[in-house]
């Protein structure tokens, strides 16, 4: 009898000592989330370069209504006064934004460039005029 008992205790022990996870479940679980990681990662990137493209034109479509209250104001393209106009809107998305004013007195257009890491936003205007983006 008192045998038997012991036998019966190393069985018990033996399984408390064997528990935990097989080889098999966890490769089925690692290959689960090899397969999430595929599908989610291409997807972020994609979501980061859209918020990217659209950090840049906001900041290019800002520094168009600035250029054109400064016309409103002045009757006049000259930025001299104001050197600093649009660099506000550089940094974090935007690396370089640039203006470039006609110097033809009856053209009075301008273009806005701006650039990101991975894109470059060109918008061409004239003050109260139409304003194309490429």
């Amino acid at each position: 009898m008192l045998q038997t008992l012991s036998n019966a205790q190393r069985r018990v022990g033996q399984n408390k000592a064997q528990g935990g996870f097989t080889l098999i479940e966890l490769l089925v679980v690692i290959a689960i989330i090899a397969i999430l990681a595929a599908i989610a990662i291409p997807q972020f990137n994609k979501y980061r370069k859209n918020a990217e493209k659209a950090a840049v034109e906001s900041a290019v479509r800002n520094c168009i209504t600035e250029i054109e209250a400064q016309y409103a104001d002045n009757v006049s393209f000259d930025l001299s006064q104001n050197t600093g106009i649009c660099q506000k809107y550089q940094g974090g998305a935007v690396s370089t934004i640039s203006i470039d004013i006609s110097s033809n007195s009856t053209d009075k257009s301008y273009n806005v460039t701006a650039t990101g890491s991975q894109f470059k936003v060109k918008c061409i205007g004239s003050p109260g005029g139409s304003i194309t983006c490429e």
